[in-house]
C-alpha cells in the first residue's frame, strides 16, 4: 500500500471549531483505509486524542515533509490560510463551508 492521503483537519472545544470536521474526516478515512495509507495533520491536542483512539497516523510537522500524497483532503474553516506549497501532492480536495 503506497498510495497516501493526507487529511488536514482539527477539532477543539471552541465556538467555531468543534468536533464535526475531524469526525467527518474520520468517517471518510475509515471508509477508504483499505485502499490508501491514511495520515492526519492536526495541531490541537484534542485532535491527537481522537486520532490515537482511532489508530491513525499523525504527521506532527509539515516542515520538511518528504511524503508524496496522492490526495490531500482539507476540512478546516480557514483553509485559505494553509500554504499547500509545503506539500507534494497530486490532487487537493477542500471541504470548507465558510469560504
Amino acid at each position: 500500500m503506497n498510495r497516501k492521503i493526507l487529511f488536514i483537519t482539527d477539532s477543539g472545544s471552541k465556538k467555531f471549531l468543534g468536533y464535526g470536521h475531524i469526525f467527518r474526516c474520520l468517517n471518510i478515512a475509515n471508509f477508504i483505509k483499505k485502499k490508501y495509507e491514511i495520515i492526519f495533520f492536526c495541531e490541537r491536542k484534542e485532535s491527537y486524542k481522537v486520532l490515537r483512539e482511532e489508530k491513525f497516523k499523525l504527521l506532527k510537522s509539515i516542515e520538511n515533509c518528504n511524503f508524496f500524497f496522492d490526495y490531500i483532503l482539507c476540512d478546516l474553516p480557514n483553509s485559505n490560510q494553509i500554504n499547500f506549497k509545503k506539500f507534494k501532492y497530486d490532487k487537493l480536495i477542500i471541504i470548507d463551508e465558510f469560504n
